[in-house]
């Protein structure tokens, strides 16, 4: 399903940026292959598992039925392996989802209100588990808007810039939260690199009147504020908390391909 925004959509230059929460690193959605290393970015890992499922449907694999608009058997698998080759345990997302029901519940709702900003804000709200710390939603909700706004735009950049330094200076989040919220940011960095490269040329698709890297940071968001990326941290500490992080990015990327079919 195709997103439309109110606004026309410019080309961005966002990969110059020095920020901690920011590489150099990135994987051209038309690669052959996804080039794995160590320590990448969490917003690279989102842009890699975009790849892996365009690259999967472009192979024939049906990773979308087209009755319902739900994370697939297809989706979990390339999570699952994707997270293994990054050093996981094997099959950490799909054990997530089960541990955890409410993690599939939530990005299945997400993506059915994805056709509307205004629908989408809420139910990020209603995702606000009250075990978290308020500021976690406020700055969500801060970050969710500002990928909204300047989706596609030379603006989104310096704009995260300052929620991030907001968020680095909030002495009311533990550092847990604050790496989650900026683990955030990150994916909404990198989703507008991916969705709306500026090398492309006007005509392509990604530069299009289009709403994908907000849909992105939704499903990121909507992992934090539930309380799955803590939770599944929890459940896998034994095993280094690959869970949190397979929940975060793997709900984001969802999120995004869904917003894009």
């Amino acid at each position: 399903m195709k997103k439309i925004l109110i606004y026309l959509v410019v080309s961005s230059s966002l990969l110059g940026c020095s920020n901690d929460y920011k590489t150099s690193e990135h994987i051209a959605p038309s690669s052959s292959k996804v080039f794995l290393k160590k320590d990448k970015s969490v917003g690279q890992m989102h842009n890699d598992l975009l790849h892996l499922f365009e690259q999967a449907e472009r192979a024939g694999q049906q990773l979308v039925d087209p009755t319902k608009n739900e994370l697939s058997d297809a989706m979990i698998s390339i999570i699952n392996n994707y997270f293994l080759e990054q050093g996981s345990e094997p099959n950490v997302f799909s054990e997530m989802l089960q541990e955890i029901p409410d993690i599939t519940q939530h990005l299945n709702l997400l993506v059915q209100s994805t056709d509307n900003l205004q629908l989408l804000r809420e139910q990020l709200q209603a995702f606000y588990t009250t075990s978290l710390p308020i500021t976690v939603q406020t700055h969500a909700l801060t970050i969710f808007d500002a990928t909204s706004k300047y989706e596609g735009t030379t603006s989104i950049s310096s704009e995260l810039d300052k929620i991030a330094t907001a968020i680095k200076t909030d002495e009311s989040l533990s550092s847990e939260y604050q790496k989650q919220l900026l683990d955030a940011i990150s994916i909404a960095e990198y989703s507008n690199t991916y969705w709306h490269p500026s090398n492309s040329s006007i005509l392509d698709r990604r530069n299009l009147f289009s709403y994908y890297a907000g849909a992105d940071t939704a499903g990121a968001l909507a992992m934090i504020q539930s309380g799955a990326v803590a939770t599944a941290s929890t459940l896998t500490i034994g095993a280094g908390g690959w869970g949190g992080l397979a929940v975060l990015v793997g709900g984001a990327a969802f999120s995004s391909f869904m917003a894009s079919r």
